[in-house]
């Protein structure tokens, strides 16, 4: 993966909704879920919906296919292999079997493509939880900037 690339895809995680999504797709597997679906778990509209899922396929972090009048949503396992891959290329010093296991299956380590363990994949609940959280934390946090005080033509 190039460097560029890495970036967008990167900036495309870089918010709260957008990287629920993305764990919920990874949970979800090769199967994906409807956009309908994603919304609905993730707690916010579907227009919305619509924009950061939208903004993860520009990243090529997910795919849709258009079943009738939905569209699937997917994990592109290959372009998520290619991000991890590229952040762990200088890993541990040359022993990247610290990590060898994540990039040969990242669906068997990160969802439900084989993960056996409880701890290994999140519960949906706790994916929309968090994505809300990060969401009112970034309220919080612009809500708590003190305001420029107003100089009268000085």
């Amino acid at each position: 993966m190039e460097h560029d690339a890495a970036v967008i895809s990167l900036a495309a995680l870089a918010h709260g909704y957008r990287l629920g999504i993305f764990r919920l797709l990874v949970v979800r597997g090769p199967s994906g879920a409807l956009a309908g679906e994603i919304a609905g778990e993730i707690g916010i509209g579907a227009t919305s919906a619509s924009f950061h899922l939208k903004e993860l396929d520009r990243a090529g972090l997910i795919h849709a296919t258009r079943q009738g009048r939905n569209i699937r949503y997917a994990l592109h396992v290959e372009n998520v292999r290619k991000l991890l891959a590229f952040l762990t290329e200088d890993c541990c010093r040359g022993q990247p079997e610290f990590v060898g296991q994540l990039l040969q299956n990242p669906l068997a380590v990160l969802g439900n493509g084989g993960c056996t363990d409880a701890n290994c994949a999140p519960a949906t609940a706790d994916i929309a939880s968090k994505a809300k959280s990060s969401k009112a934390s970034a309220r919080k946090a612009t809500a708590s900037k003190p305001e420029k005080p107003i100089q009268n033509g000085r």
